[in-house]
């Protein structure tokens, strides 16, 4: 049977026109993924001139882990480099240039060196983006996604550009950092979907319990000690219990409890379930790049 060129034209436009409808479906879900990108730089430029290198607030108090991946680190022999304002080429750039090193001598005078450990406390620009391109299902106008200590608001931004429907809420309990995202949100029109509620996280049980997505990035490592991590963990075990909701976590919470003290504590029975990802291999084979999506894990309240 011989199809006429005016059939054959018919059915040609029609999946022109489906393939079409169905990208910008897709588009609409997921959002634009190089205007995403290329905001959060412009973004990550706009907070490099406004906080000190570390990216510390005021008078902000770090409290070294004594457990788990950070152990042993003290102000000798660690520098906070926040991953969101420099990438991994900004690090060897700002190393290049002498105004970083990436070493420290262990005794003065002395030839003896070691490396120094470098700590974030906020997600690099890869990890934002496989969180919410590839880990998360797509995010709807009814989802509303809580970053627990949003800090610079670096998850908040990326949210909102990779998913343009979702809404979401910063919880931060430092004024200087409150502030500073709502400058940003301001100055980049966020408002309609990107609240910030300055406070401290266990005054906001209601939010937690109607949260459909939790964001918890490095949240309590450096800022609050063993006992006070402990008693923030018990409450959101009693928070947290919306039903098939969704928590991101980096580093794994096995990983995070261990340096709270509760490695053999079963907080985590009956209440979360670990999702396996798909880690995607990158492209164009950068191992640092892998490795940071290797640090992001995903769980469901059971």
């Amino acid at each position: 049977m011989l199809w006429s060129d005016s059939f054959l034209c018919d059915v040609v436009g029609f999946c022109v026109r489906f393939a079409c409808v169905f990208a910008c479906f897709l588009f609409l879900r997921r959002g634009n993924p190089r205007h995403a990108r290329r905001m959060l730089r412009t973004i990550a430029g706009e907070l490099r001139e406004r906080v000190p290198f570390e990216a510390q607030a005021p008078g902000e108090k770090i409290v070294f882990p004594q457990k788990g991946e950070f152990a042993g680190c003290d102000a000798s022999n660690s520098v906070h480099v926040d991953a969101f304002l420099y990438d991994d080429d900004a690090v060897d750039q700002l190393v290049d240039a002498g105004k970083l090193s990436r070493s420290y001598c262990t005794k003065c005078g002395s030839q003896d060196t070691r490396e120094l450990t470098f700590v974030s406390h906020s997600i690099s620009h890869s990890q934002a983006r496989f969180i919410f391109r590839d880990a998360l299902p797509p995010l709807d106008s009814s989802t509303t996604v809580v970053d627990v200590g949003s800090r610079l608001g670096a998850l908040l931004y990326a949210g909102y550009l990779y998913c343009p429907s979702a809404r979401f809420v910063g919880v931060e309990m430092s004024d200087y950092f409150c502030k500073l995202q709502e400058e940003i949100i301001a100055k980049h029109s966020f408002g309609d979907r990107i609240n910030i509620v300055c406070a401290d996280v266990r005054s906001q049980g209601e939010l937690l319990k109607k949260a459909d997505v939790v964001l918890l990035n490095n949240v309590f490592q450096f800022f609050v000690d063993e006992a006070g991590q402990q008693a923030i963990w018990r409450f959101l075990r009693e928070s947290i219990r919306k039903k098939g909701a969704l928590v991101i976590s980096v580093p794994s919470l096995q990983e995070a409890l261990e340096q709270a003290g509760l490695a053999g504590d079963k907080i985590l029975d009956g209440w979360l379930e670990k999702v396996e990802l798909a880690y995607p291999l990158n492209d164009d084979g950068d191992p640092d790049e892998e490795s940071d999506a290797l640090n992001v894990h995903m769980y469901t309240v059971l």
